[in-house]
């Protein structure tokens, strides 16, 4: 009878470990970042998880993530690379259209200096702003990123300024691993 309830115990132990072990593999698979690659760009980044990444009827690739705290909200346009225009037109462009629309949604509209700066050996020019739409989130900040990737890559960044430091940090981390196709 001991030995009965000695192998009934290990029976139920090995069910426990075995049941451990597969709770791990499912939620380390929820936990994993996942390799996103716009290819007409020829960049790829790593995406958090829960965050949600589409595509627009215009081509554009929007990334989000929501949370109790406010949320991120990435757009990426390729650009193209038109050997007559330089790094500094290219932003110029991209940054008069977003800052144009901006200047009428956003009150108290203002922006940042601009900065050039490197990622992954590739040049970009970058710019904040902020400002306050309601139907939005209420106050916000942004920014304005051009880098100089096999085609350019424009990025409009958008965040409530009230958000939680997980959005925070995994918005960064999505940023700085913007890389080129390996």
């Amino acid at each position: 009878m001991r030995r009965d309830i000695s192998k009934r115990f290990i029976k139920l132990l090995l069910l426990a470990v075995v049941s451990c072990a597969i709770l791990s593999v499912v939620q380390g698979q929820d936990t994993k970042t996942t390799t996103y690659k716009i290819a007409e760009a020829g960049i790829q980044m790593d995406l958090p998880p829960g965050w949600e990444a589409s595509k627009d009827p215009n081509g554009t690739i929007l990334i989000l993530k929501k949370d109790a705290g406010g949320y991120v909200l990435y757009s990426f346009s390729v650009l193209g690379r038109d050997p007559a225009l330089t790094l500094d037109t290219t932003y110029s462009a991209f940054s008069d259209g977003i800052f144009e629309n901006a200047k009428k949604e956003w009150k108290g509209f203002k922006t940042g200096d601009l900065t050039k700066d490197t990622q992954g050996g590739m040049a970009l020019r970058a710019q904040k702003l902020e400002g306050n739409m309601e139907s939005a989130g209420g106050d916000l900040e942004g920014l304005v990123v051009v880098i100089d990737a096999p085609q350019r890559l424009g990025i409009f960044a958008q965040r409530t300024k009230k958000h939680s430091e997980l959005l925070e940090r995994e918005g960064d981390q999505l940023l700085s691993s913007i890389r080129k196709i390996q």
